[in-house]
C-alpha cells in the first residue's frame, strides 16, 4: 500500500472522528477526543467538550486574545483525566477558590498573560500532582506566602514578567523537588535570606532583567546543584560579596558591573579581588535627639548615614523592642525610609521612650543613634452649665381704712444667672412681670380720696411704657416728659370758686377738680399713643 494510501486513510479516519466524535463547533478533536484545541476569540469555555480529554488547549494568541475574565468550579467539572490545560492570553482576571479541584490528574496549568489580581493556596486546591505552573505575564498579581504549599511534585515555576518587587522568604519552603524557577523581568532589589532555603534540587535560575545589586553569600552554599544561572541585565554592585560568584563555572551569561563607578562595565570574572573591597559604615547623624509633640501629631526625625560597601541598612527599635526595617514598615503608623528617616503621620502614647536607630553591614561594627520621644496626652474638659430658677412669691397685703379698701397682690419672678466657661456665651433675658388687681372703691355718699386710683394709674403707666418703651426712643421720650408735666410737677392750688357744700361731719371737700381734669386729659393722651 502506498503512502498516499495510507495518508488518505488517516485522514479520513481523523475527519470521521471530528464529525462523530460531538466536539464543539469552535474546537477540533483528535487522537479519540483526548486532545482538544479550540480556537481563539473564546468568551467563555466551550460546551460539549468530551470528559475523556487529556489535553485542552484553551488558549488565545498575542493578537487574538481570549475574554474569558473569571474561572468557576462549574467551567472544569468532569473532566478527571485532563493532565495538561492551557489557559494564557484568556483575560482571565479571577478563578474561584477550588475552581481545579475536579482535575485529580492535572500535571501541567498554563495560565501565562492573564490578568490575575491573586493567587492563593485556594486556588490551586486539589491539583496535588502538578508538576509545572505558568503564570508568567500576569502583572501586578499578588502571590500569597502559602501559594505553592500544595505542589509537593512541582518541578517547575514560571514567574517572569509580573512585576515583582520582592519574593516572601517561605515561598518556595515545600516545593523542594522544584529543579528550574523563573524570575526574569520583574523588579527585584535584593533576595531573602531563607528564599533558597530548601531549594536543593535547583539546577536552573533565571534573574535576568531585575535590579538586583547582590547576591547574599548564603545562596551559593544553598544552590550546590545549581548547573544554569542566568544574572544579565541587572545594577549588579561588584564589592567583595560578589568574589564567590567568580568561582562558578556554570553561568550562562557574563556578568557586568554596575557600580562602584571605578568598575562599572567591567565583567566580572577578569577583575581581581583586591579591587572589590568591603568598607564598614563610618558615621550617622540624626537632625533631632528629642522629640516633644502632642498626641496624635506627626514625627519626623530626619538620618543620613556615611559609608558602607556593601550599602548599610537603616533598622529602628521601638521602646518596646520592635524592629522597624525599611522593607517591613510600610503600614501607615510607623515608615523607614532608605536614608533612616523616621516618620510617625500620628503619634500616639506608646510611641513615648528611647528609639534606636541602627545602621550596619555585613563588614563592620554597627553605628547606634538613640533619639528620645515624648508624646504628651492632651486632656479636653467639658463644662456642664446648669441654670437654677427660682420663683419668689410676695403674700398679698390688705390695708384697710374707714373710707377704701386696696388689695395689690405682686408676684416677683427672680432668676439666678449661673456664670459658665462654655463657648460661645449666651445672653439670658430675664422679663419681670407685675400683674395688679383692680382696687374696689366704696363710696358712703361721702368724698373718696385719690391715693388707690394714683397707685393704679402709675402701674398702668409702667405697663405702657414697658410696651410702648420697647418700640421707640422716641415715643419713650415723649411718655416720660407727659409724666413729668401730670403727675411730678406740682402746681399751686388755686382757690375753689364754686359752691360749697357742706359734708355730714361740716368738713370741705379736698377733691381738686382742676387737678382731675388734668390727670384724665394725660392719661387720654397715653393711651392714645399706646394704641399708636
Amino acid at each position: 500500500m502506498g503512502k498516499n494510501t495510507v495518508s488518505i486513510i488517516c485522514a479520513c479516519f481523523l475527519l470521521l472522528e471530528t464529525v462523530l466524535g460531538g466536539c464543539p463547533s469552535a474546537c477540533r478533536c483528535t487522537f479519540g477526543d483526548t486532545v482538544v484545541q479550540c480556537s481563539g476569540g473564546l468568551s467563555s469555555i466551550p460546551r460539549g467538550i468530551p470528559t475523556t480529554v487529556k489535553v485542552l488547549h484553551l488558549s488565545g494568541t498575542a493578537t487574538q486574545t481570549n475574554s474569558i475574565t473569571g474561572l468557576t468550579k462549574n467551567d472544569l467539572a468532569g473532566y478527571s483525566l485532563l493532565q495538561r490545560l492551557y489557559l494564557s492570553f484568556c483575560g482571565i482576571e479571577s478563578i474561584e477558590d477550588g475552581a481545579f479541584e475536579s482535575l485529580s490528574n492535572l500535571r501541567t496549568l498554563d495560565l501565562s498573560y492573564n490578568q490575575l489580581k491573586s493567587v492563593s493556596a485556594h486556588t490551586f486546591r486539589g491539583i496535588s500532582k502538578l508538576t509545572k505552573l505558568e503564570l508568567t505575564g500576569n502583572e501586578n498579581c499578588i502571590i500569597e506566602e502559602n501559594a505553592f504549599h500544595s505542589f509537593p511534585s512541582l518541578l517547575e515555576l514560571f514567574l517572569g514578567q509580573m512585576k515583582l518587587i520582592d519574593v516572601q522568604p517561605y515561598l518556595f519552603y515545600y516545593s523542594q523537588k522544584l529543579v528550574h524557577l523563573d524570575l526574569h523581568g520583574n523588579e527585584l532589589v535584593e533576595l531573602e535570606s531563607d528564599i533558597f532555603k530548601n531549594l536543593a534540587s535547583l539546577g536552573s535560575l533565571d534573574l535576568t532583567g531585575n535590579r538586583l545589586i547582590a547576591l547574599p553569600s548564603f545562596t551559593y552554599q544553598q544552590m550546590v546543584h545549581l548547573k544554569s544561572l542566568y544574572m544579565g541585565g541587572n545594577a549588579w554592585h561588584c564589592n567583595c560579596e560578589m568574589n564567590a560568584l567568580k568561582k562558578w563555572t556554570n553561568l550562562k551569561e557574563p556578568v557586568i558591573c554596575n557600580a562602584p563607578k571605578k568598575l562599572e562595565n567591567r565583567n566580572l570574572m577578569i577583575i581581581p579581588d583586591s579591587e572589590m573591597p568591603c568598607i564598614p559604615p563610618y558615621n550617622a547623624t540624626c537632625d533631632k535627639k528629642t522629640v516633644t509633640v502632642n498626641e496624635t501629631n506627626p514625627i519626623r526625625v530626619n538620618c543620613r548615614f556615611y559609608g558602607g560597601d556593601p550599602r548599610p541598612y537603616p533598622m529602628w527599635t521601638k521602646p518596646n523592642g520592635e524592629e522597624l526595617l525599611v522593607k517591613n514598615s510600610t503600614n501607615s503608623s510607623h515608615v523607614v525610609l532608605p536614608d533612616g528617616t523616621l516618620i510617625i503621620p500620628a503619634s500616639v502614647e506608646s510611641d513615648t521612650g528611647d528609639w534606636i536607630l541602627t545602621i550596619s553591614n555585613t563588614h563592620g561594627n554597627d553605628i547606634k543613634v538613640v533619639v528620645h520621644i515624648e508624646v504628651k496626652i492632651v486632656t479636653t474638659t467639658t463644662t456642664t452649665t446648669t441654670t437654677t430658677t427660682t420663683t419668689t412669691t410676695t403674700p398679698t397685703t390688705t390695708t384697710t381704712t374707714s373710707t377704701t379698701t386696696t388689695t395689690t397682690p405682686t408676684t416677683t419672678t427672680t432668676t439666678t444667672p449661673t456664670t459658665t466657661t462654655t463657648q460661645p456665651p449666651t445672653t439670658t433675658t430675664t422679663l419681670k412681670t407685675t400683674t395688679t388687681a383692680t382696687n374696689p372703691t366704696t363710696t358712703d355718699n361721702s368724698p373718696t380720696t385719690n391715693t388707690g386710683d394714683s397707685q393704679g394709674n402709675l402701674q398702668r403707666i409702667g405697663i405702657i411704657l414697658t410696651i410702648v418703651g420697647g418700640s421707640s426712643l422716641l415715643i419713650t421720650s415723649i411718655c416720660i416728659a407727659i409724666m413729668y408735666f401730670a403727675f411730678c410737677k406740682h402746681t399751686p392750688v388755686q382757690a375753689y370758686s364754686g359752691p360749697i357744700k357742706n359734708n355730714k361731719v361740716g368738713r370741705k371737700p379736698s377733691y381738686d377738680f382742676r387737678r382731675a381734669e388734668r390727670n384724665n386729659n394725660a392719661f387720654t393722651i397715653i393711651e392714645t399713643l399706646s394704641e399708636l
